[in-house]
């Protein structure tokens, strides 16, 4: 309520999410007005321009060629936001400190702690490809300086720590607006720099329960699920479009501009049917497990087992299945010889049929339960009924879709070796044909580069810089991680 992330529509009056960020400038979110009715704007939408010969680049263009990002983040959100810009062609220097490298390295597979731990993070090796790594002590004075030169020769910083780090340092926007200002600064923290909450720290599974975005997640009869961090990556994404538009009005007016993408915000607006089902009705949705709101049956059906155990090792399989029409259900009912239950009048619309969830849940349980899932899949797909088998995360980069379209690339990264990472989910026609050109980078991996090529400094500075231990390449042990 503080920061105004909610808004009411002035034609509805109902209570929604405002937009997840905040751009300081000319650029204003629109009021919210009515959604369109059907065929209400038909005769009135131009045709798309034609493009000229030149409009689309050439191939192998890199969009963001020429952009410099400092990435002062951490952990997954965080990384997420740069990374976009990384693998189409920013320069980002990914900065972090041997006395507090990225908190994300410390999920290594490395358990025992062996050499190289730090460098053994699946979730570091993910989001950070194509980027350039350089540590510094921001609690000396000669580490911040360095960064203010870094500054004046930038065209974005994003940071997603808590709000009073950045202050703490004396890099404020206003500081460093004096320095650059043509500087976009994007501020990601967990609740955002002013409100009663700014203080606050959260990772993805806390501001899930903040934002009301768990109260939904689960069984009716059970507690609210966290739902696994999927708030993470959603907020690296709505904080990388918000960069997109201040790069782009930067373009229009030659001013910087501050950006501000709490985590929360993401949240709440994931949330948005909970907040405008109780403005408009006062209905407030609870847990409804595998099941939708909307349409019936839906549901999680187990086949048999896996045969033979997937990786080595017994496991349940699942088929999901969602019927979303009266057809899909007279399909359904073929499929699985429920024909008793297609002639009857009271389950011909979706409302009668979620009042008889429990009864038609069993009859598909009973059908899936004796086969292999691919197989009930096959036969469901056959008919028209949208169903999926449950694929184990282990195995996604074998998906025979996955493969074709070329979803992951292959990276050999020094400690892990040859990895899978996962790519963009869009291809676009003038490339680039690959997105991670080189793995993530070791810890302090290009300090001696960057600081003798940006800023001019001599082997001997970057020797002195070392033995200050104000950069490095090993972490230091007893650190707060």
């Amino acid at each position: 309520m503080a920061r105004g992330w909610r808004s009411t529509n002035p034609v509805t009056g109902v209570a929604q999410p405002a937009p997840p960020y905040i751009i300081e400038g000319d650029i204003g979110a629109r009021v919210p007005g009515a959604s369109p009715r059907l065929g209400a704007h038909d005769g009135t939408v131009l045709p798309a321009r034609e493009r000229s010969p030149s409009a689309g680049g050439k191939p192998h263009d890199l969009p963001f060629e020429g952009v410099r990002i400092l990435d002062f983040t951490a952990f997954w959100a965080g990384p997420i936001i740069t990374h976009f810009f990384a693998m189409f062609g920013a320069d980002v220097i990914h900065v972090e400190s041997i006395q507090r490298p990225d908190g994300i390295r410390a999920a290594t597979l490395r358990h025992d702690m062996s050499e190289g731990w730090w460098e053994a993070s699946p979730f570091f090796a993910g989001t950070n490809t194509n980027k350039r790594g350089l540590t510094l002590d921001m609690g000396q004075a000669e580490a911040r300086e360095l960064v203010l030169k870094l500054v004046a020769q930038s065209d974005v910083l994003v940071e997603n720590f808590s709000s009073r780090v950045m202050q703490n340092w004396g890099l404020t926007y206003e500081k460093l607006r004096e320095i650059n200002p043509r500087l976009i600064m994007v501020r990601a923290s967990g609740f955002g720099n002013s409100g009663p909450w700014k203080d606050h720290v959260a990772y993805a599974t806390t501001v899930e329960q903040a934002s009301g975005l768990s109260w939904v997640t689960g069984f009716a009869d059970d507690r609210p699920e966290i739902t696994g961090g999927a708030c993470d990556p959603i907020a690296g994404s709505h904080a990388a479009f918000a960069l997109m538009l201040a790069l782009a009005a930067r373009d229009r007016t030659g001013n910087g501009m501050l950006v501000e993408t709490p985590q929360f915000t993401t949240g709440f607006n994931i949330s948005a049917e909970q907040l405008i089902e109780y403005s408009a009705h006062g209905v407030v949705l609870g847990r409804n497990g595998n099941r939708s709101w909307v349409h019936a049956p839906q549901g999680a059906y187990r086949a048999v087992d896996w045969d033979p155990p997937y990786d080595g090792m017994s496991r349940d399989d699942w088929v999901a299945i969602s019927v979303t029409s009266d057809a899909e259900w007279k399909a359904l009912c073929a499929t699985i010889g429920a024909a008793a239950l297609a002639a009857d009048p009271g389950l011909s619309t979706p409302k009668g049929r979620m009042e008889c969830h429990d009864v038609i849940d069993q009859q598909i349980a009973e059908w899936v339960r004796p086969q292999r899932a691919d197989d009930a899949v096959a036969a469901l797909l056959a008919a028209g009924v949208p169903a999926a088998r449950f694929q184990p995360l282990a195995g996604l980069h074998a998906i025979p879709e996955v493969v074709a379209r070329g979803l992951y690339e292959e990276v050999d990264q020094p400690v892990l070796g040859r990895v899978p990472i996962i790519g963009y989910p869009a291809k676009f026609e003038f490339g680039p044909y690959r997105l991670h050109r080189s793995p993530a980078p070791m810890l302090g991996q290009h300090n001696a580069e960057i600081l003798t090529e940006l800023l001019g400094l001599s082997e001997d500075d970057v020797t002195r810089l070392e033995a200050a231990a104000i950069i490095g390449t090993r972490p230091r042990m007893g650190i707060a991680w």
